[in-house]
């Protein structure tokens, strides 16, 4: 029995490692809606039209936290942004061609960590030969690359830290940025990195055009009053003692004809 409880145990508590639960070991810094960032200098219209695909490496205990960096972008306002694994490689390609259709306007970014950066570079190539641009590439750590050159056909840049992984060197691609003092599973979480992803996003949302503000009906604070109906008048027979009310044209020659109703009408003065 006292070998029992441990197995048991150990069962239980091997779901919570395969779930990522070791994103607490490199937190995000953490957003205040108080403070001014960068990403506020563009509208919300035009950060909806940024997609943002994060595709991870072999991490599946989450330790270096990229599903931290997407809820990070998200808190940004970026909120179009997904997460997956290099698997996950043709579901993106089929979500990208699916948006590029919906909505005409959309740009894409894909960033890849460690060997998941293969992935992102082959989903873009593979984007770029559907007609399907990608505006740019963002590589952490880059492994399992190819070191052809993808400058002319979309904008790569490669991010890389002090320490190498088993004594092997990240791939150097594009343009390359190093944070000395960042280890390996530090890098998607650093301070540097998520200010320069935010800071690209934000300056290719800054070139869409500013979509129309929307004219919102305006209420008037007193309903108007409704025109007056066009009626015509349809008068009544009316008893011959009473016809004296109604109108009479002065040229009509059938008043001469009754001196009764010329003194009624036109009495004479004394």
């Amino acid at each position: 029995m006292k070998f029992i409880v441990p197995r048991i145990a150990l069962v239980s508590f091997f779901p919570l490692l395969c779930s990522g639960c070791l994103h607490f070991a490199h937190p995000v810094p953490k957003c205040s809606p108080e403070e001014w960032r960068e990403t506020d200098l563009v509208s919300d219209a035009s950060k909806n039209c940024i997609y943002v695909f994060l595709i991870n490496g072999p991490d599946p205990l989450g330790y270096c936290n990229l599903t931290g960096v997407k809820d990070y972008l998200g808190k940004q306002g970026f909120t179009k942004t997904f997460f997956g694994h290099s698997h996950q490689e043709s579901y993106f390609l089929q979500k990208i061609r699916y948006i590029h259709g919906e909505c005409r306007p959309a740009r894409f970014v894909v960033i890849g960590f460690d060997s998941g950066a293969g992935s992102a570079q082959s989903l873009a190539r593979s984007s770029t030969e559907l007609g399907i641009p990608i505006d740019l590439l963002i590589l952490l750590d880059p492994r399992s690359c190819t070191m052809k050159q993808d400058q002319d056909t979309f904008r790569t840049i490669s991010i890389q830290g002090g320490h190498t992984w088993l004594g092997r060197s990240p791939y150097q691609l594009g343009e390359t940025y190093k944070i000395p003092t960042c280890s390996k599973w530090e890098i998607p979480t650093h301070p540097d990195t998520l200010q320069l992803i935010c800071h690209e996003l934000t300056t290719l949302a800054a070139q869409l055009p500013t979509p129309p503000r929307p004219r919102n009906p305006t209420e008037p604070l007193i309903k108007p009053v409704p025109p007056p109906r066009e009626t015509k008048s349809q008068p009544k027979d009316l008893p011959e003692e009473w016809n004296f009310l109604r109108f009479r044209d002065l040229s009509d020659t059938s008043l001469s004809e009754n001196p009764l109703k010329n003194e009624i009408l036109f009495p004479k003065k004394p």
